[in-house]
């Protein structure tokens, strides 16, 4: 309550709509949907594709040799490894939403409880099939980022040479860069634009396949041995 014996809106939860003669703007502005609504949804939709491209990246890194390995176990007779290898790749198959290879996993896999072999070499086939398909699929994708981080002089762009602009951009990186913030990659072009001088030019390359490849700290330590 103020001095006026005015009933402190604030505090007693009350809208513009209860108040006599608000602003038809106001009232407005609280019946429609806010501007900062949609930022927020724009950004968890790139937020959760960035999320995705982390993920399929992991998988091509990691699953690049997943049929040899699940080869070679069965043919050492150590199905266990073999058992658990087939499961980390139906799992990860799955999160990247690749249907046909993670049934083609959980195949093998299945042959392969309790420590006992019954996969056939049609079943070994289906998965090496649909996992080169996969890896393919996301080799093509990776490449086409790769060239394009590659890519450093625009001649029709202009080049950044300032040490103070130079300086401002890396510390914006940084911050990023800590927070494990896959925006950084929208910096990429800038990068290439940077004055670098041959002792930085292959950094740069460096960085710009780091921060694609989702390797933060790496690009962090990048970062650090720049010389401005």
């Amino acid at each position: 309550m103020n001095n006026n014996n005015v009933p402190d809106m604030a505090y007693q939860g009350v809208s513009f709509m209860d108040v006599p003669g608000a602003a038809e703007d106001e009232i407005k502005t609280v019946k429609g949907p806010s501007e900062s609504t949609q930022t927020g949804n724009d950004f968890l939709q790139e937020a959760d594709r960035e999320f995705k491209r982390m993920l399929e990246k992991t998988f091509e890194k990691s699953n690049r040799n997943k049929y040899n390995e699940i080869i070679n176990a069965i043919e050492a007779e150590d199905f266990v490894l073999a058992h658990r290898l087939a499961h980390t790749l139906k799992s990860s198959a799955g999160q990247i939403g690749k249907k046909l290879l993670q049934k083609a996993a959980a195949n093998i896999e299945h042959e392969l409880k309790d420590g006992k072999n019954s996969v056939t070499q049609e079943m070994l086939a289906e998965l090496q099939t649909e996992l080169n398909a996969v890896l393919n699929e996301l080799a093509q994708v990776s490449g086409e980022t790769e060239v394009k981080a590659k890519t450093f002089k625009n001649e029709s762009a202009v080049s950044i040479c300032e040490p103070q602009e130079i300086k401002k951009l890396f510390e914006t990186l940084e911050s990023l860069l800590i927070k494990g913030n896959p925006e950084c990659n929208n910096y990429a072009e800038s990068l290439s634009r940077i004055c670098a001088g041959p002792e930085n030019e292959e950094l740069i390359q460096q960085l710009i396949q780091q921060m694609d490849d989702f390797e933060f700290a790496a690009a962090l330590v990048t970062i650090g041995k720049f010389k401005i």
